[in-house]
């Protein structure tokens, strides 16, 4: 008789290819936060989630290698993303502010040329 997936057993060692190894990482982690979240929503507990993301890094980091951490790279291009989404917001901020000072400037100029023609019928 055959035993259903679910009832295999896993062969647990470390992986050696730091693809796969990330790969697999990424996919328990998701994994556990699910998990977490169904009996928190089933059961009403409080759960938490304790994520040692150092140990994990520190293994990508071996002396000699010069291939920059995936994780790494990509928390830079998510704080470059917010950085430019934020620059991006200021630029339009900043030309709306010009075109009203422009307007500002040019309703000063247009007062200051009605006051003298006031000042000049006046006399």
């Amino acid at each position: 008789m055959r035993r259903p997936n679910h009832c295999r057993s896993i062969q647990t060692a470390r992986m050696q290819n730091q693809t796969s190894r990330q790969a697999v990482f990424s996919k328990r982690r998701f994994g556990l936060f699910k998990k977490a979240s169904e009996i928190s929503t089933l059961c009403g507990a409080d759960v938490s989630i304790v994520s040692i993301v150092v140990r994990f890094l520190k293994e990508d980091l071996t002396p000699g290698t010069n291939d920059p951490n995936p994780i790494i790279i990509a928390q830079q291009n998510a704080n470059v993303d917010y950085i430019n989404r934020n620059l991006n917001t200021l630029e339009k901020e900043l030309a709306k502010e010009k075109l009203r000072f422009s307007g500002l400037k040019n309703l000063c100029e247009a007062l200051q040329a009605a006051d003298e023609e006031v000042e000049r019928v006046m006399s």
